[in-house]
């Protein structure tokens, strides 16, 4: 899981705007300006944000879903583009990829009129997410692209900019381009260190990392995924702590140092367990199993058999 979602909060552009771009208005409110219905819509956003972080998808959809309504009362077009963008990443992790395509759109229509290149380059990044879960790798890489030019163009934060690096960098290598998307993951770990962005620094590495596998330079590819755990760590991203803990136990598989690789699959295990990821703590167990049997530890082996029938 190697994608970041980008989701803006509290990002006040025009906050009482429900102007037409390009047009200069006569009135320009001076004094205080009534904000009620704004003030309330963005709790509404603030708990589904938190909501979000949290894998609490459906209570966030709701949450947003309620903001959208206050905000379209009082004709807030900015604000209604970014909460469309941000519920569209929460019906990603849901896997609706139709509903986030129809809300990524309508976002996308709005900030291209706004003239907001940033945000227009996150809604161009999550098209790109949305069209790699669908497999269509070269619609998922223009889309990547495109964010990325207009980021490098507009400035774009050091972290974004080492995002769609790394998701261009992914898609590469799943195109088997291992060369093109090694220089992706180069250039990311370099933006990702000048702004200590912890999880866009564990990307790279684990990019790196995988390319160095396929190259067969296991123990380099030992050091990237070393580094990307501890970059996961630093961001305390227990998901990708332990998606690098596998790929360490690959490695250390292909390597013929099955304890180690049991070790580390192990812990992944657990973190999964407590994560609540099933698929994933199956696919461990599963590892586990092989690992186990290969080693000569059958009794091992049946205790994670039992473990993986019984489904806990």
């Amino acid at each position: 899981m190697h994608i970041i979602m980008i989701l803006f909060f509290a990002l006040t552009i025009l906050s009482c705007g429900g102007s037409s771009a390009g047009v200069k208005p006569d009135y320009v409110p001076a004094g205080p300006v009534q904000e009620r219905i704004l003030t309330e819509a963005r709790v509404y956003e603030a708990n589904a944000f938190d909501q979000y972080e949290n894998r609490d998808y459906q209570p966030a959809i709701g949450n947003y879903q309620t903001a959208l309504r206050l905000l379209t009362l009082i004709d807030n077009q900015q604000e209604i583009a970014l909460v469309r963008h941000n519920m569209a990443n929460v019906l990603i992790a849901l896997h609706n990829h139709t509903g986030a395509e129809n809300e990524i759109e309508l976002s996308l229509r709005a900030n291209r009129s706004f003239e907001y290149p940033l945000r227009i380059a996150a809604n161009l990044a999550s098209l790109g997410t949305i069209y790699e879960a669908r497999s269509d790798l070269d619609k998922a890489l223009s889309y990547y692209s495109e964010a990325l030019d207009l980021l490098l163009k507009n400035r774009g934060s050091a972290n974004m900019t080492a995002r769609q690096y790394n998701n261009c960098g992914y898609i590469l290598l799943k195109q088997k381009k291992y060369d093109e998307a090694k220089k992706q993951f180069d250039l990311a770990l370099s933006k990702a260190k000048s702004a200590y962005a912890h999880l866009e620094a564990g990307a790279a590495y684990s990019g790196i990392g995988k390319y160095q596998f396929e190259m067969k330079q296991m123990d380099l590819a030992l050091r990237s995924f070393g580094n990307a755990l501890i970059a996961y760590k630093a961001a305390e991203s227990s998901e990708n702590i332990a998606i690098s803990l596998k790929d360490l136990a690959l490695t250390y598989e292909a390597q013929g140092d099955t304890g180690k690789a049991i070790d580390h699959t192990e812990r992944a295990y657990n973190i999964n367990r407590m994560l609540q990821l099933e698929n994933r703590w199956r696919q461990d167990l599963d590892v586990l199993i092989r690992l186990h049997t290969n080693a000569g530890n059958t009794a091992r082996a049946e205790e994670y058999r039992r473990l993986l029938r019984s489904g806990r």
